[in-house]
């Protein structure tokens, strides 16, 4: 087990339990210091009697990111299930932008100038906060961890000697940090990255569709395929709101047009 000489004496191990529920994950933000003591002292096997890195610029040494096990390879659904989204969006904006043209712009009725401007411009904004939202969701990689010398180090004493026997991670289930680190939540023994520890207000997660880590995690969307987290919840509800908005303007904008052209007509 590894020892804290920031939260502890040298004899106090910092990872000796395991998780036993289903892996959670996240990575820590903490600033080095607060994540990385001065060293970090693991006990070397006994049976094996091996000699284990005690410093981060070591572990980085033994065990750097590039050469580590790959990361999980991304779930089918993960490549498919953006289709529906993406489908679904362009259709709305599609639908909404053709019927403000032959509204407004195409000159088959009569709206005021600046009625019409409105409404045009409004519909074009809302189409571009939906269609940015919606490339932000799919290929901002929001709340996701990526494997960094702050995430990987240090390494579970399990996972050490796997690693070392070139062995895969099968059977083992996630580690848990020291309690009451603010960096060392837990092990994420698929990812092989640490995450925070988990609050009420932010809870870590590993997506078995994206087969990734995420802090902050919600929930995942099978509608646009992505992870849904406290990072992209802004872009969440901004696609939902754009479409409401969107159906909102261009209904009143079809109302008005018919009012205008038949009190013309008459």
């Amino acid at each position: 087990c590894f020892v804290s000489n920031m939260e502890s004496s040298l004899s106090e191990p910092i990872l000796s339990r395991r998780e036993t529920g289903a892996p959670h994950d996240d990575t820590f933000l903490a600033s080095r210091e607060r994540a990385y003591p001065e060293a970090f002292v693991q006990e070397a096997s006994a049976e094996e009697g091996i000699v284990v890195p005690t410093t981060l610029e070591e572990w980085a040494k033994e065990f750097p990111i590039r050469k580590l096990p790959p990361l999980p390879a991304r779930s089918e659904a993960y490549r498919s299930e953006p289709c529906m989204g993406v489908g679904l969006v362009l259709s709305f904006a599609c639908v909404l932008t053709l019927m403000i043209y032959l509204s407004v712009v195409s000159g088959s009725t009569e709206l005021p100038t600046v009625v019409a401007t409105v409404c045009v411009r409004l519909t074009l904004t809302v189409v571009m906060i939906a269609l940015i939202s919606l490339l932000f969701l799919l290929f901002g990689g929001a709340g996701e961890i990526r494997r960094s010398n702050a995430t990987c180090y240090p390494i579970p004493d399990e996972v050490v000697k796997r690693l070392r026997r070139s062995e895969g991670m099968k059977g083992l289930k996630n580690f848990t940090g020291p309690e009451g680190s603010a960096t060392l939540g837990s092990y994420c023994v698929r990812c092989l990255v640490w995450r925070p520890p988990n609050t009420e207000k932010q809870q870590s997660h590993h997506c078995l569709t994206c087969q990734r880590c995420y802090r902050g995690f919600d929930h995942h969307c099978g509608v646009f395929g992505r992870c849904i987290v406290s990072a992209n919840l802004v872009c969440f509800w901004s696609l939902i709101g754009m479409l409401l908005t969107g159906l909102v303007v261009t209904g009143a904008t079809v109302c008005a047009a018919n009012s205008s052209s038949e009190r013309h007509s008459s």
